[in-house]
């Protein structure tokens, strides 16, 4: 398993600092696309790798990395919203639509770990400091292409935050949390409601672990496709698809019933 930070985000800085202060060793760099990775192991084998590139749009090339099939990689970075609230965020990976901008490939879902991200967000439920919320976030940006499934675990939403190392030591956690203590319980996707997602975040980890969850933005270009990479690109069996019905128009409700029909998988209202 993979943690990776970019020395270009404050915040994956200050996070893998807290790592490196409680066990990480240096190992020598991790070939990688001609690259050689700065990299660090701890006692459980866990790596640390540090890149240089944006990670939600420039890290595609970390499909290459010598890990097992069966890995996790986790990435530690920021959370920037402007104005926005101290707070926590965990989320999967992928691209609903055809905006190269928004990181990934357009239109391609990354694998996800419905439990790693569960166990990742009860840590930060669990361990929340004073004056930070915590968000579940809708499905968005890359990497798309990699081979193992793929997380997000973040601090937000400023500078002050990136640099708040308690909250840095709480995100660190987090992020061994999602490698270490994988929950297990009712897989579903999830459909509707605004990108912050707080009717799922209130249900992730008690009635359902969630792995790719689609904002209602994103559900106009829905398609069988998306809905199928959904399914498919889950580790764990996807059992039905949660929809926030106020957080969807009726066509847009429709049309997830349908897909979710069609793949052979229960539909539940939230």
């Amino acid at each position: 398993m993979a943690l990776v930070f970019s020395t270009e985000c404050a915040a994956g800085r200050n996070i893998a600092a807290q790592l490196i202060q409680n066990g990480f060793q240096p190992i020598g760099p991790v070939p990688c696309a001609g690259k050689h990775l700065p990299a660090w192991k701890n006692k459980d084998g866990l790596l640390l790798i540090q890149v240089s590139e944006r990670l939600s749009r420039d890290v595609e090339y970390l499909s290459q990395l010598p890990l097992p099939e069966e890995e996790l990689v986790v990435f530690l970075s920021r959370h920037r919203a402007e104005n926005g609230p101290s707070s926590f965020t965990v989320h999967s990976l992928g691209n609903w639509g055809f905006d190269p901008e928004r990181g990934g490939n357009p239109r391609e879902l990354a694998r996800a770990s419905a439990g790693a991200v569960a166990a990742a967000f009860e840590y930060y439920r669990a361990h929340a400091l004073e004056g930070f919320r915590l968000d579940l976030e809708a499905t968005h940006h890359g990497p798309t292409s990699l081979p193992w499934p793929s997380l997000f675990v973040e601090v937000g939403s400023g500078e002050k935050e990136w640099q708040n190392q308690a909250a840095c030591a709480v995100a660190a956690e987090a992020a061994l949390a999602a490698c270490s203590q994988k929950k297990k319980g009712k897989v579903a996707l999830a459909f509707g409601g605004t990108h912050y997602c707080p009717k799922f975040g209130g249900l992730e980890g008690k009635d359902y672990l969630f792995s790719h969850i689609a904002p209602g933005y994103a559900c106009d270009s829905l398609d069988e496709n998306l809905f199928t990479q959904a399914v498919q690109k889950t580790v764990e069996k996807v059992e039905c698809a949660v929809i926030d019905w106020k957080g969807l128009s009726s066509q847009q409700r429709k049309k997830v019933i349908a897909l979710a029909e069609q793949a052979g998988r229960r539909w539940e209202k939230a």
